[in-house]
């Protein structure tokens, strides 16, 4: 019984077969080497926001009013001691929520919005370690060191206004 390779032999001709599997071969040697080159490539970095949404569990906000005037400068420390409304989510569901109203893909390099804190939210994971901080002024959420945020509207300020009802003395 012959092999593939003498039964190719034996139809073409000899410089022709020879030319053939050479060709062949370094077709798949380019592939070989070409190949892994491709699929080895650096791994996809995780994003901030894939990184919060696999890790965080609870989150707690601080906020003292988008309209409140103060005698000093509040920064983050400050606010966590003097805010007039806490939040504090401990429901993996609801703190899922919160990073998706952040939207932490629309963040880009800001200039300096300055420390003018409204708003404070601090996330954790499961054993109540920092994970990240977010700050927010009336116009600007952004990361806690002030050099990524967005823009904010006044939908997102309703989400952390207390509105109380009105009543007729």
């Amino acid at each position: 019984m012959r092999s593939r390779d003498e039964d190719a032999q034996s139809r073409l001709p000899g410089t022709m077969w020879l030319a053939t599997t050479r060709y062949c071969l370094l077709l798949v040697a380019l592939v070989l080497v070409l190949r892994p080159a491709a699929s080895q490539s650096a791994p996809r970095q995780e994003s901030a926001e894939e990184k919060l949404r696999r890790t965080a569990r609870s989150a707690k906000a601080y906020h003292v009013g988008w309209r409140v005037f103060t005698a000093i400068m509040l920064d983050t420390k400050r606010l966590r001691k003097a805010y007039s409304i806490a939040f504090h989510v401990q429901s993996v569901v609801l703190t899922q929520r919160l990073i998706t109203l952040i939207n932490i893909p629309k963040f880009r390099p800001v200039g300096p919005t300055g420390p003018e804190v409204r708003l404070v939210i601090d996330f954790f994971d499961d054993d109540d370690r920092k994970l990240a901080t977010y700050v927010a002024s009336p116009n600007y959420l952004t990361t806690e060191d002030f050099k990524r945020g967005r823009k904010i509207d006044q939908a997102f300020r309703d989400v952390f206004e207390l509105k109380l009802p009105r009543f007729k003395p």
